[in-house]
């Protein structure tokens, strides 16, 4: 029997109600959020560190912590009262399960890249408070704080790389630089330097290392090879028609 296909269909009822979780094409453009740059650096001023963020939760007007990662990541381990809001639906939605006014602390596993740029979207919409852990799930889970562990979660793939964004001999600079599994649409996210390099750390789960992932910069796919092809120091070529954008 296939241990994989058996401990991922474990979650398989939860994913239905996100689809977009399993979202593969490029991201969509908001009309609502078309005019607004996402592309900038996180804003240090939202960041808020675990341990302050522990006893935040604690207090009775605790904010609402809500994960950003995928339902597959989520079902598998977060932090405990957590709810589920993807980036996906955060960049795409109409409705929240929120209201504008609630207190939001935002987590990803990044550390706080995919959590950081959806809290800026969220600022866009008119949501007025809303902050990061700045050392995400897995400095929170590390500082042993709470956590919920699916008893058959999937085995989870931790691995560290680097690389360099070129356009021709123009690194790509100051871009935030996504990282997609193609068929399940978990992501990491950073952001080049003045330099185009990056580093990035992810914590897939129900992956192999023969999967196909993909680069995304400004809602564009390039960089496709294999999960287990990710390595130190990256040479990444942008094509023309992405890098002008």
């Amino acid at each position: 029997m296939n241990v994989k296909f058996l401990l991922g269909s474990l979650f398989a009822v939860s994913a239905l109600a996100t689809p977009a979780v399993l979202a593969q094409a490029p991201f969509r453009e908001d009309p609502a959020t078309a005019q607004q740059d996402h592309n900038k650096p996180i804003d240090p001023n939202i960041l808020i560190k675990a341990k302050s963020a522990f006893q935040e939760l604690k207090t009775p007007e605790a904010p609402l912590l809500i994960d950003v990662r995928t339902r597959m990541e989520f079902n598998a381990e977060h932090i405990q009262g957590a709810i589920n809001f993807p980036i996906e639906d955060v960049r795409n939605s109409g409705t929240y399960p929120f209201t504008r006014e609630r207190k939001l602390l935002l987590y990803c596993g990044c550390p706080h890249h995919l959590s950081g740029m959806s809290a800026d979207i969220l600022k866009s919409k008119g949501f007025t408070q809303v902050h990061v852990i700045d050392e995400g799930y897995f400095g929170w889970k590390q500082q042993g704080f709470g956590v919920f562990t699916h008893p058959n979660a999937p085995a989870q793939v931790s691995m560290g790389f680097s690389g360099r964004v070129l356009q021709g001999e123009k690194a790509v600079a100051n871009k935030n630089i996504f990282l997609r599994h193609a068929s399940t649409g978990q992501l990491e996210a950073t952001r080049t330097d003045a330099e185009g390099r990056f580093a990035m750390h992810l914590h897939f789960v129900s992956v192999d290392k023969q999967d196909p992932v993909e680069f995304e910069i400004d809602r564009q796919s390039f960089g496709h090879m294999a999960l287990g092809e990710l390595k130190q120091d990256l040479e990444l070529e942008m094509p023309d028609r992405l890098a002008s954008r």
